[in-house]
């Protein structure tokens, strides 16, 4: 089963509606945290805590059960930490707190050309229009068969404007029958580099957009330091993730695509294990941004193109890669002096190409569990 989450907009949000059950939903999980504090170390059932919350509030029970569970969860994570002695607050939800639903209590339904969600509010269950896109039009069709199950939702806010989660569940697509393989090689001055093994076609996904904002962000952090601005260094991080994160998602998209335009039906990746003491950086690029380029989240770009590639049914396989870029995907001859920076020259057969595309290359030809040695 895979399971994946789509923001659906809100068209025409109920806002005070909306805004008066967000609060009263906070207000229950704080005073459920209350609650537990004051009878710990007694342990506390969710059927007990729902009642002593069901007479304080008047949000929907389906909605409150989903709070229980939250704040059950929250709790216990914090009791867990406390007992490890691991430095912790209780506790707390902002106002701004999404609103949780379970799977059973919204729905959506199509009206002609019309989308429109359902979710209990205030004892009633209304629909509120959905504003969608092609792609989630799809996804949201599928909903009526098999194929997908709905799980749990959530009502939230961004910019003043009214979104829902939605988690849905896809049963896994049968195994892609295409014998083509695209093999990939990460990196950092060239992110990835693809090899369509088939057709002979390489593509180059360039790092250049990366260096530039590590550079800018390296940059406002280091100045921020010296003004002792630590909040706005944490904000400056926490733009950098998702700057890196939304990168992630569209470059894994690309080389998702590559593989279906390709007709293939294996992805292969090198193995990500001490990419960062393999991937060099040379004194220019140490010299402006440190170690900050080995800061990449390559591991996160392989969940990326592995549950993607899973939902279509490609197969994705890790590589070893020990000596691709120094193995001559020719005469298969290994030697460190084949490789000199991004050039590649076979000392044995003459063969010359771009040492990164003979890293793609030789991932694209190996398997799995082969182990090569240099001879």
């Amino acid at each position: 089963m895979i399971t994946k989450t789509i923001l659906l907009k809100i068209k025409d949000p109920d806002i005070l509606k909306f805004k008066l059950l967000r609060q009263e939903y906070s207000k229950s999980l704080n005073s459920g945290i209350e609650y537990l504090s004051q009878q710990w170390p007694n342990k506390t059932s969710h059927s007990q805590l729902y009642d002593y919350l069901k007479e304080k509030t008047i949000i929907p029970s389906s909605v409150l059960n989903e709070a229980v569970r939250l704040i059950r969860s929250r709790w216990i994570t914090f009791c867990k930490q406390r007992k490890l002695h691991i430095k912790t607050s209780v506790p707390h939800f902002k106002n701004t707190v999404a609103v949780g639903f379970n799977n059973q209590n919204w729905s959506v339904r199509k009206n002609g050309c019309k989308y429109s969600i359902g979710f209990p509010i205030d004892g009633s269950k209304p629909y509120f229009e959905l504003a969608l896109s092609q792609k989630q039009k799809d996804t949201v069709d599928r909903l009526s068969t098999a194929q997908i199950k709905p799980g749990n939702g959530q009502l939230l806010e961004r910019k003043n404007k009214w979104y829902f989660v939605a988690t849905l569940n896809f049963s896994e697509p049968e195994q892609t029958t295409g014998d083509n393989t695209v093999g990939v090689d990460l990196g950092l001055n060239n992110i990835a580099v693809c090899y369509d093994k088939e057709q002979g076609k390489t593509k180059f996904y360039s790092g250049k957009e990366v260096r530039f904002h590590r550079t800018k962000y390296a940059s406002r952090r280091k100045s921020l330091g010296k003004a002792k601005k630590l909040d706005c260094i944490r904000k400056s991080k926490t733009k950098e993730r998702q700057w890196m994160k939304d990168f992630n998602h569209k470059l894994s998209r690309r080389i998702i695509n590559l593989a279906l335009k390709s007709k293939a039906g294996t992805i292969q990746l090198e193995s990500l294990k001490n990419i960062r003491t393999t991937a060099k950086t040379n004194h220019k690029q140490r010299q402006r941004l440190g170690n900050t380029l080995h800061n990449w989240p390559f591991d996160q770009l392989k969940q990326f193109v592995e549950y993607k590639a899973k939902e279509l049914g490609i197969l994705v396989n890790l590589i070893d890669p020990v000596y691709t870029s120094q193995g001559c995907p020719k005469c298969h001859h290994i030697s460190s002096s084949n490789r000199n920076g991004i050039y590649f020259h076979c000392r044995a057969c003459g063969y010359r190409s771009h040492a990164d595309r003979v890293g793609a290359i030789n991932i694209a030809s190996r398997q799995p569990r082969d182990v090569v040695t240099a001879s």
